[in-house]
């Protein structure tokens, strides 16, 4: 974030506690830290509302696509076609092999 080196934060602590004083240099350092808290705590904030609102587009966009879908499925005149489930067909079909003659053979 702030790319100090060691000389340069040893300088400012020179600055501060010359400016400051070595009696109120804790209590400005304390509020210090709380102050770069309370900006840490913003930034996960504006993180999390902006994951929301990611979250959210997403599923607007799977929406859309499944009313594009189903407006698939409608015809013309508004009824439904017929839309079946391959896995169904296919354990339909499954059956009636079964059961014709020479079933058996197979």
């Amino acid at each position: 974030m702030l790319d100090l080196s060691w000389g340069e934060i040893a300088v400012i602590l020179v600055v501060a506690i010359v400016v400051i004083g070595p009696k109120e240099l804790p209590s400005v350092l304390r509020a210090c830290g709380r102050m770069f808290a309370k900006a840490r705590k913003i930034g996960e904030e504006i993180k999390k509302s902006f994951d929301e609102a990611l979250a959210e587009d997403e599923i607007s966009a799977t929406r859309d696509k499944v009313k594009k879908e189903l407006r698939q499925i409608v015809d013309m005149d508004g009824n439904l076609q017929d839309v079946y489930d391959i896995s169904e067909l296919a354990l339909n079909r499954t059956e009636q092999v079964k059961q014709s003659p020479g079933a058996d053979e197979v």
